[in-house]
C-alpha cells in the first residue's frame, strides 16, 4: 500500500530564508519578484503578455530538432518542438549543469516538475510544452564529476571520478558540455554501479548507463540520452545552448550587456542592497568590476570584467575597447556567453516562458535577476518551485 507524508520545508536543514518566505507567499519576499508562485499567477493574462512578445521560433524550432534528434527523442517530443512554433504555445522551462550520470537527483526532479506542470496547462486548453536547457557551458569541471550515492550498507558515499577521468590534469577553464569522455568512462561505470546496494535494478542501472556514458561522447550527449531515457515518452524538449547556431538568435541580448554594463551594474548593487536589508543573504555575489558576461578565449572560458578603459578578461590577461567587443559579436558570437544573472533573459528572449521551475538557491537569485526584466521591459515568467520527494520501497520505510 502506498503511503504519502508532506514534509514542511521549513523542518528541514540549511534552507535560504528568501526561499521559505518566496514559497510561504510572504509579501516581504514577494516584492523582489513579479509574480506569486500560484495556479492564479499562471493564468491566461500572463499568457497573453508572453506569447505578445517577439520570439525566434521559426529559427529554434529547427535547432531543436536537430538536437534532440541526436539525443534519440521520442517522437512526442518532436511533437512539442512542432507546436512551439505556433503563435499561441507557451514554455515551462528547467534546466541544470550536465553532470555525471544527470547529475544530482534533484534534476530528474527539475523535468518532471516541468512535464507534469506543462501536462496541467495543457489540460486548461493552453498549449504548453516543457523545455530542459541543459548547462553546457559552466566550467566547474570538480561540480559535474562529483557523485554522492547509497554504498551496499546503505550509508552514503561522495565520489568525485575527475581523477579517474583524466587524472591529475590542471584545472580546465572549457565548457563542460563539450568535454569528451576517455575510455575510462568504462572504469567509472562499472566502479559506480559496483558501489550500488544490491536491487532488482541494479542490472538494469549499469546497462542504462553503459549505453548512454561511452567513450568519445560528450558529457552533453551523455546527459541528454540519459535523462531521456529515464524519461521515456514525456515530451521533454531538450536545448544545448553551446549550439553555434543559437549565439545569432541572441546577439541582441549580449550587445545590450556589453553597451549598459555600467547601468547593469548599477541596478544590480542597487537590488543586492534591497534583498541585505530586508535580512536576506544575497545567492550571487556580485563584484566591483564585474559584467553579466563571459568571454570564449581560445576554448576557454573568461568572466569578462569593467575597465576604467574598456573590458578584460578576469584572470586572462587580454584586454578589449567597447568597439573591438562590437565588432566579435558581429562576426563571432559563439564567443560570448551569459553568466547565471543574465541567464535567465537570455533563456526569456528564446522561449516564451511562462514559468520557469527553480530549486531554493536559483529562486533567491532570481531575486536579484528580476531588475533585468524590468529593465528590458520584459515580463518576468512565474518562478515555479521544483518539487522534491523521496521515493522509498515498503522495506525500507
Amino acid at each position: 500500500m502506498v503511503s504519502i507524508k508532506n514534509i514542511a520545508y521549513r523542518s528541514l536543514p540549511n534552507q535560504s530564508e528568501l526561499f521559505l518566505q518566496y514559497i510561504e507567499l510572504s509579501r516581504h519576499a514577494l516584492r523582489f519578484f513579479q509574480h506569486s508562485p500560484s495556479a492564479q499567477s499562471i493564468g491566461t493574462g500572463l499568457c497573453d503578455r508572453i506569447i505578445g512578445q517577439q520570439f525566434p521560433r521559426s529559427g529554434i524550432a529547427p535547432i531543436l530538432r536537430r538536437q534532440n534528434k541526436s539525443y534519440e527523442c521520442s517522437a512526442k517530443t518532436l511533437e512539442r518542438i512542432d507546436d512551439l512554433e505556433n503563435p499561441d504555445c507557451v514554455a515551462i522551462l528547467t534546466g541544470q549543469q550536465v553532470g555525471l550520470f544527470t547529475g544530482p537527483l534533484y534534476t530528474v526532479y527539475k523535468a518532471l516538475t516541468a512535464i507534469h506542470l506543462s501536462d496541467e496547462l495543457r489540460s486548461r486548453g493552453i498549449r504548453a510544452v516543457p523545455i530542459f536547457w541543459m548547462e553546457t557551458e559552466d566550467h566547474d569541471l570538480a561540480e559535474v564529476t562529483h557523485q554522492t550515492a547509497f554504498a551496499p550498507d546503505n550509508s552514503t558515499r561522495a565520489i568525485d571520478y575527475r581523477n579517474m577521468l583524466f587524472g591529475n590534469t590542471a584545472t580546465s577553464m572549457r565548457p563542460i558540455g563539450s568535454i569528451q569522455f576517455p575510455d575510462s568512462i568504462r572504469e567509472v561505470v562499472q566502479h559506480f554501479v559496483n558501489s550500488l546496494p544490491d536491487s532488482a535494478w541494479k542490472n538494469e542501472i549499469g546497462s542504462l548507463l553503459n549505453s548512454t556514458c561511452r567513450p568519445g561522447f560528450t558529457f552533453t550527449q551523455s546527459f541528454a540520452r540519459l535523462l531521456l531515457k529515464i524519461l521515456g515518452d514525456s515530451g521533454l524538449i531538450l536545448f544545448d545552448p553551446q549550439d553555434p547556431q543559437t549565439k545569432p538568435l541572441i546577439s541582441h541580448i549580449f550587445q545590450w550587456a556589453l553597451e549598459e554594463s555600467d547601468e547593469i551594474h548599477t541596478l544590480l548593487e542597487k537590488r543586492n542592497r534591497e534583498i541585505e536589508s530586508a535580512g536576506f543573504r544575497l545567492q550571487v555575489k556580485f563584484k566591483d568590476r564585474s559584467t553579466v558576461l563571459f568571454y570564449i578565449d581560445n576554448g576557454e572560458r573568461y568572466g569578462l570584467e569593467r575597465l576604467d578603459s574598456g573590458f578584460g578578461l578576469k584572470n586572462g590577461g587580454r584586454k578589449f575597447r567597447l568597439r573591438e567587443l562590437r565588432d566579435c559579436l558581429a562576426n563571432n558570437p559563439e564567443k560570448f556567453s551569459p553568466n547565471v544573472l543574465l541567464r535567465p533573459v537570455i533563456q526569456d528572449s528564446l522561449f516564451p516562458t511562462l514559468a520557469y521551475v527553480a530549486g531554493p538557491s536559483e529562486i533567491a537569485y532570481f531575486a536579484q535577476v528580476e531588475v533585468l526584466y524590468t529593465m528590458l521591459n520584459r515580463p518576468m515568467p512565474v518562478i515555479w518551485p521544483r518539487e522534491s520527494f523521496t521515493l522509498m520501497e515498503g522495506g525500507i520505510r
